[in-house]
């Protein structure tokens, strides 16, 4: 599973990338650019590509990545956590790369 907060061009080369039965999230589109994929892109066996809808029903959206961890589809492994004394730590850990799953704060 790899997240996808980016957009643009970064999601079509992910899901070139995936094993077997990995999943693209598209959680977001910082980037402001459109992710276009094409029926030529390199996909995977078994891979999706899942999308996070702005307005409508998005209430729907987390339900279903909360079904996806509740069934093992989707890990979300938490690999830092502490009070929130250490928010600036918290957020420093992604941008040094330390942190390969969520840092969370209690």
């Amino acid at each position: 599973m790899v997240p996808d907060h980016v957009g643009g061009p970064l999601p079509t080369a992910l899901v070139g990338r995936l094993a077997p039965g990995g999943r693209v999230i598209a959680i977001g589109a910082v980037s402001g650019e459109r992710a276009d994929f094409s029926s030529h892109d390199p996909i995977g066996p078994q891979t999706s590509v899942i999308g996070f809808q702005r307005g409508g029903d998005s209430a729907a959206d987390p339900a279903y990545v909360v079904h996806l961890v509740a069934d093992g589809l989707l890990h979300a492994p938490v690999d830092w956590q502490a009070d929130w004394t250490r928010v600036g730590e918290a957020t420093a850990l992604p941008l040094g790369r330390r942190v390969r799953g969520k840092a969370v704060l209690t």
